[in-house]
């Protein structure tokens, strides 16, 4: 038995303290936990009570009840004005009060130091960017349906850049980053922004995260489509069995093999019997030793060399039927070929080599030999005998001569005058 490690992504909201894989996200809270660079651990900070752990449609999160209630991460760092930034809201809420916030900086701000996602603008329920007198509003307002929500708002590179806010991996609004300046060193928070607004969200969020870069869109909707893929992969054991070899001298039964590029070795002896069927292009099948095969052997292919280096055997000669049908195909027998019975091959462009002797008849060839071929030349030379003409054969002779008396000088005995 061995162990092959296996890793796969998370597909559920951990209920443990996880690590985070991408680098630049810099603050994460997720369950009742947070995790930043430098540490995952319990929120350091709680204010009006909210309700750590609370169990949702997703997982757990974080139960806000609207009003003065936050948690906050300490130990932030300088967030610069040209750095391109993505808040992320995974959450599921049945009332959005105005200027309800659900994730940002920390601080008490001023003058576009800050960075927030909060209930304003319109009805003051709309999706919108707080910056602290560098704000945009989305036009579009946070569901209050109790249905999970995934919402991201993106900064391509700080303060004059494209600002995209997207709902569920879709992009439902967009327009230019405000004039935002740095941030000092401070904290994240989710709930109410500490900014003497006393407004939370009523319901649970089970996840939000601040980056130090734009998300593209394709990550976007990855996101939506797995919030939990930000965290290093999980790896567990797969237990192997361990088989011992031996089995049966030969391979008895069935063997299949289709395959592209394969090189087939074999050493010694390999012994088969009942069917090999091997369906391959590019193939070279080698055997070093004795190859043995009762039964019988097909093979369809192109562009194939068979070489055999040795002896093949069937009782010292082929006997029975041997067919071929090929193109563009070259014979060539070093010794003595004996065949009997009938040997048929129909081809294109064909050129039969012998050096030695054709034999398995008496001296002269009896029987019928058959070629029927296409672009093929005999040539016969060191052949002598008797022939013999049948009596139409001299009167065909005798009506040429007649016909041309002097092309040809012939004995008085033939009647010719």
């Amino acid at each position: 038995m061995f162990l092959i490690p296996q890793q796969i992504p998370w597909t559920q909201q951990p209920q443990v303290f996880a690590h985070v894989a991408d680098a630049d996200l810099d603050c994460l809270f997720y369950g009742s936990y947070v995790t930043s660079k430098a540490r995952t651990s319990l929120p350091d900070v709680l204010v009006g009570s909210p309700i750590l752990n609370s169990v949702g449609l997703i997982g757990c999160g974080v139960k806000f009840s609207g009003g003065l209630q936050r948690v906050r991460l300490s130990g932030c760092d300088v967030i610069p004005s040209s750095q391109g930034f993505t808040i992320e809201i995974l959450c599921a809420v049945s009332s959005v009060p105005s200027l309800a916030s659900f994730m940002s900086t920390g601080h008490y701000a001023s003058g576009g130091n800050a960075r927030g996602l909060i209930a304003f603008g319109g009805a003051g329920k709309n999706i919108y960017f707080w910056g602290s007198s560098a704000d945009l509003d989305s036009g579009v307002a946070w569901r209050e349906d109790g249905a999970i929500q995934h919402v991201f708002c993106v900064s391509q590179g700080g303060s004059g850049t494209p600002m995209l806010f997207y709902r569920d991996g879709r992009l439902i609004a967009s327009g230019t980053t405000p004039a935002v300046s740095n941030t000092p060193s401070s904290t994240f928070v989710m709930g109410d922004s500490g900014q003497g607004w006393t407004q939370s969200p009523v319901g649970i969020i089970f996840k939000s995260s601040f980056y130090r870069r734009a998300l593209s869109a394709i990550e976007v909707r990855q996101l939506s489509d797995n919030p939990w893929q930000i965290f290093t992969l999980q790896t567990y054991d797969v237990f192997i069995p361990s088989v011992a070899g031996g089995g049966p001298t030969n391979i008895t039964g069935t063997l299949s093999s289709t395959l592209d590029s394969i090189s087939t070795a074999i050493q010694g002896s390999l012994g088969h019997s009942s069917t090999l069927s091997i369906s391959l292009d590019t193939i070279a099948v080698t055997g070093s030793g004795v190859l043995n095969h009762i039964g019988t052997s097909t093979s369809t292919l192109d562009d194939v060399v068979v070489t055999f280096s040795g002896a093949v055997d069937t009782a010292g000669s082929v006997s029975g039927t041997l067919a071929c049908t090929l193109d563009n195909i070259v014979f060539s027998s070093a010794g003595n070929l004996n065949h009997s019975t009938t040997i048929s091959i129909t081809l294109d462009d064909v050129f039969v080599s012998l050096a030695g002797t054709v034999a398995g008849t008496p001296e002269n060839i009896d029987g019928t030999l058959s070629i029927v071929l296409d672009g093929i030349g005999f040539t016969s030379s060191g052949n002598s005998g008797t022939y013999t003409l049948t009596e139409a054969d001299i009167d065909a002779i005798v009506a040429a001569i007649q016909a041309n008396p002097k092309t040809l000088t012939v004995p008085k005995f033939l009647g010719l005058k």
